[in-house]
């Protein structure tokens, strides 16, 4: 295997378990009740906002 090719593939895997440990730190936010509320909440919030754009 050529040095460039392990190094391509360590950039590769690297890249990959950020990937992932963005996708698990989005799943344990979501999943944890007070998120889901604040979620819910700021969607909510935002909805109204976009709904109503006179109001402040």
């Amino acid at each position: 295997m050529p040095p460039w090719d392990s190094q391509m593939g360590r950039r590769l895997s690297t890249h990959a378990n950020t990937l992932l440990d963005q996708k698990l730190a989005i799943v344990s936010v979501t999943r944890s009740p007070v998120s889901t509320w604040t979620m819910s909440h700021w969607s909510a919030s935002f909805r109204l906002r976009v709904s109503k754009p006179s109001r402040c």
